[in-house]
């Protein structure tokens, strides 16, 4: 099991502290609502970006079987029909590299993202740390004469730190849509939901339609 795996129960403790502080201290509930929205599960994008790169390997371990086929002894088949076989299958091979190119880039994409999540996972659990001690400082304050002073300037101290931490959580929120949504462009042009060729990702759209066996005419 993947380190990752423990992103989100850190992240949901984090949370609940950091919401179990905003009773005492309100100036938190920002976060806690920035801390809800960006909840993930960084083991599970973390293996699904394992399996995006298993795929891969697969799709490696297909050209090796095409390079077998080409393989075959000009001795025991010559002529216009091995020409035009061989010419079909390193258009297979071209076409299959594309593939392989895009499904490994996704598996790249997604073990950066579970590396990001797990990071920020780790941030709110020790921000949800520090409101919660916070928290109970401040309540403990609250209960001895006078004490209420030192729990607003404790709010007041929170809602700093709420205005310095909030627009890091917002850049990364737009930087997961942003990576969501290269992911599913790339995923659709290799499941072939649509073909846009004007989308190109650095490595082509795959067409196996393509490469097909053009076998010469026999003589009249």
């Amino acid at each position: 099991m993947s380190v990752y795996a423990a992103g989100l129960p850190m992240h949901s403790a984090g949370l609940g502290m950091t919401i179990a502080s905003n009773t005492i201290l309100p100036a938190g509930i920002p976060l806690s609502v920035a801390f809800l929205l960006t909840l993930s599960n960084a083991g599970q994008i973390d293996a699904a970006g394992t399996q995006w790169q298993d795929v891969a390997k697969k799709l490696d371990g297909f050209k090796d079987e095409l390079e077998k086929i080409k393989k075959l002894p000009e001795a025991d088949w010559t002529g216009d029909d091995r020409r035009a076989f061989d010419l079909a299958v390193t258009k297979y091979e071209s076409e299959l590299k594309k593939l392989k190119d895009s499904v490994d880039m996704i598996g790249t994409v997604m073990h950066g993202a579970a590396l990001v999540y797990f990071l920020l996972d780790i941030l709110v659990l020790a921000v949800g740390i520090i409101l919660l001690y916070m928290a109970v400082v401040a309540w403990a304050y609250m209960c001895v004469p006078f004490g209420q002073a030192v729990a607003v300037s404790f709010n007041a101290a929170v809602a700093a730190k709420v205005a310095a931490i909030l627009p890091t959580i917002a850049t990364f929120k737009a930087g997961v849509t942003v990576v969501a949504a290269f992911l599913g462009t790339i995923a659709a042009v290799v499941g072939g939901t649509y073909g846009m060729s004007f989308v190109n990702l650095g490595v082509g759209e795959p067409d196996f339609t393509q490469a097909s066996v053009e076998m010469p005419e026999a003589p009249g």
